[in-house]
């Protein structure tokens, strides 16, 4: 079974936050997308980039679902909760983060407005869905 890629439309909400638009084995990877890469099997993926920043980065998010990942190597860890609180400070209102617990088949989910879920370690190279109900810039401290 071959997988396919999707793009993210971002504001829309999780289980319909993309759309695919490539399928196959060569596509173009474009700095500052998000993807969802679905697989049937289960495989390694190499590949060549830029190096991520050591300093701090900024991350925009809409209002709506974002998905993100870290940029760098941030100077502290976060867990879904941390992560939250923030981008809250930073002028943010997130109110859900998501991810795919691939072992579990299932999403885990906190929800941030209420305190409530799986309050997950955050990790370098992973990706979350986001939902923020207002527009801002998180700036992630690098180490």
């Amino acid at each position: 079974m071959k997988g396919h890629l999707e793009k993210v439309d971002t504001g829309l909400t999780p289980f319909g936050a993309s759309r695919i638009i490539v399928t196959g084995d060569d596509f173009m990877i474009v700095a500052g997308e998000g993807y969802l890469l679905r697989n049937g099997t289960a495989s390694t993926w190499t590949y060549q980039g830029t190096p991520l920043p050591t300093s701090s980065a900024e991350v925009p998010l809409v209002n709506g679902w974002n998905l993100i990942g870290l940029p760098n190597q941030p100077a502290t860890s976060y867990t879904a909760s941390t992560l939250a609180a923030e981008i809250n400070t930073q002028g943010g209102n997130v109110t859900q983060i998501l991810r795919w617990n691939a072992q579990a088949g299932r999403w885990d989910y906190y929800l941030a407005n209420i305190g409530s879920g799986d309050d997950f370690v955050i990790e370098l190279g992973e990706g979350y869905l986001l939902r923020s109900t207002a527009a801002s810039t998180w700036t992630v401290p690098g180490n």
